[in-house]
């Protein structure tokens, strides 16, 4: 704390009041009046805060920085513009991002930092507060408007006007350890679950598509890159907004199907190719030939949108990539499928090991908690996994205290 500066609450948020210095007493700098020239180089620092998917969005923006110019700077206080990449899913979080943004605002008082600049899920969530809380904050941008960055720095003139001459530019600058990489496979969530606000901050499930996936892969192996982690908000959810997209009537069929059967392995058999068509009696045989517990009865072809599920942008991954270990992370069990099961359990290079948070083993606070699953799914899918990968290892989380 800075000596003699006031206190005050920082109503962020959602009841939560976060004890913090007061911005009262920061002095508001002006934007700056100089434009920088094409030779001036501003130094950018991006403090990350939260998830792994998070940090994954940071890479990204470091790399449209780094492409416009401007150099990255490992320590904030040797920054013209600091950035905060804010994380508001719990309160704990919250407080970090506040007094993240806090520290940059005194290096900004001392006149070592020329702006600050906070984006992410707090600012998405919270902009209208923040805004009035932290004035002295020079731009606030949201996961929706996170685009802007460049060219509202530019406006600032934080970054120079002239285009860097044009290069190859990698799709992300990599802040973690050069051989483990992250492969965020989708955005947002279609979960309603009580205790999370990520629908609200990060919108529906939005799947990236395979081919992009696989070319972002490609490109993390060839700088390095031996293990990389397969993230998202759900990530066994991955590619069912694809086939939404796709043909309607396939998906009123899977729909169908999934009802009958109950865990959803016949959506997976209906587009387990990349091209071409598929047969609704073919799906009595898995990936492999392993059998399908629920065959459909109609013979009638299915034609095949050009977007897979989970086990096919696994065995994508596994076939345009060298990548020796993949792991998956944020599985809902209620999204695991005995196709995947089967192919973690016969594909050495998918490592022994699954995420998979359960929260709870009530179903009265299963249902409380609005989670998609029960305790007898949970089970089961425990109970499936150890049958078939005797040696995995299982992460997950549970949550005491609610609500």
């Amino acid at each position: 704390m800075i000596p003699g500066r006031p206190r005050r609450e920082l109503p962020v948020l959602n009841g939560m009041a976060a004890r913090v210095e007061a911005t009262a007493g920061f002095a508001a700098a002006p934007p700056p009046r100089r434009r920088v020239p094409a030779s001036d180089t501003p130094r950018i620092a991006l403090v990350t805060l939260g998830c792994d998917k998070n940090t994954v969005d940071s890479e990204r923006m470091l790399a449209w920085l780094a492409g416009a110019g401007a150099r990255v700077a490992e320590d904030a206080a040797a920054a013209d513009v600091v950035v905060v990449n804010t994380c508001g899913f719990i309160a704990a979080a919250k407080e970090e991002s506040v007094d993240a943004i806090l520290d940059a605002l005194r290096l900004k008082e001392t006149g070592r930092v020329r702006a600050v600049v906070a984006v992410g899920c707090m600012v998405q969530r919270y902009r209208d507060q923040l805004v009035r809380e932290l004035p002295e904050v020079d731009l606030f941008l949201g996961l929706t408007d996170a685009h802007r960055l460049l060219p509202e720095l530019r406006r600032r003139g934080l970054l120079p006007e002239a285009p860097v001459p044009a290069m190859e530019r990698p799709m992300r600058l990599l802040s973690t350890r050069t051989h483990t990489s992250h492969l965020k496979v989708s955005e947002g969530c279609d979960h309603g679950c009580a205790f999370c606000a990520i629908p609200l901050m990060r919108g529906k499930h939005r799947s990236v598509p395979l081919e992009q996936l696989v070319r972002e892969a490609q490109e993390l192996e060839a700088r390095g890159v031996v293990e990389l982690n397969l993230i998202s908000q759900d990530t066994t959810w991955y590619g069912r907004d694809l086939v939404r997209r796709g043909d309607a009537a396939i998906e009123r069929r899977a729909d169908a199907a999934t009802r009958r059967g109950g865990d959803g392995f016949f959506v997976g058999k209906l587009f387990s190719g990349m091209v071409g068509t598929a047969t609704a009696t073919a799906t009595a045989r898995g990936r492999g030939g392993y059998p399908s517990p629920h065959p459909s009865p109609s013979p009638s072809p299915i034609p095949t949108p050009p977007h897979g599920l989970l086990p096919d942008l696994l065995q994508a991954l596994l076939r345009e990539t060298s990548i020796p270990w993949f792991r998956l992370f944020y599985m809902y069990p209620s999204g695991i499928q005995r196709a995947l099961v089967e192919l973690v359990a016969r594909e050495p290079r998918i490592l022994p090991y699954l995420d998979m948070p359960i929260q709870h083993g009530s179903d009265r606070m299963l249902e409380r908690m609005r989670r998609p699953e029960r305790r007898a799914t949970i089970r089961e899918r425990v109970r499936w996994l150890r049958e078939a990968i005797p040696d995995l290892a299982l992460r997950t989380t549970v949550m005491v205290g609610f609500p």
